[in-house]
């Protein structure tokens, strides 16, 4: 799963694990609130919302986790608890898409894994299988899901700039 924004600000040890990494981030803005008790959804339902989106963003890092998935060409975005970065909503596929990141130009790309409901960069749905490469700051839509991407220079930025919308913890 993702970590709340809120935590990585309360926590220096969380902000530095994620602003002192190479790693690009995902920031899901109109996340849903934390579930207290964990539901499995076996289909993939675009029309259903389970829970009203929060004021705190949840944040995934792009680099493979330590989960088993026998997936080598990337990674793997998706609603099943294998993929590396976990997108917990009923319009995400289990297996959605996955991003690569070419070894020459250093560029990312983003590549529908042939989803439900589909994968969209810039409103152009992608055609299953074909890398689209992805631009610092670009947006993308999986499933009824929009998520920005963001290299460690613009998180950083990003963080001075959002504005806390829940006090700090012990406040």
């Amino acid at each position: 799963m993702g970590e709340r924004l809120n935590r990585l600000l309360d926590s220096p040890a969380n902000r530095a694990a994620f602003t002192h990494s190479p790693a690009p981030v995902l920031v899901w803005e109109a996340a849903p609130r934390e579930r207290t008790s964990p539901e499995l959804l076996w289909v993939t339902n675009p029309k259903i919302r389970i829970d009203r989106p929060s004021n705190d963003p949840l944040v995934y890092r792009v680099e493979k986790s330590s989960k088993q998935n026998a997936f080598g060409l990337g990674i793997t975005l998706g609603r099943a608890a294998n993929n590396d970065i976990v997108v917990d909503d009923p319009s995400v596929s289990r297996f959605h898409a996955y991003l690569q990141l070419d070894p020459q130009s250093h560029v990312w790309h983003l590549v529908d894994a042939e989803s439900s409901t589909g994968t969209f960069v810039g409103g152009e749905r992608l055609a299953p299988r074909r890398p689209a490469p992805l631009a610092d700051r670009a947006t993308f839509t999986v499933g009824h899901v929009e998520l920005r991407f963001l290299t460690p220079d613009s998180f950083e930025s990003f963080l001075r700039t959002w504005t806390r919308t829940t006090p700090p913890r012990g406040s």
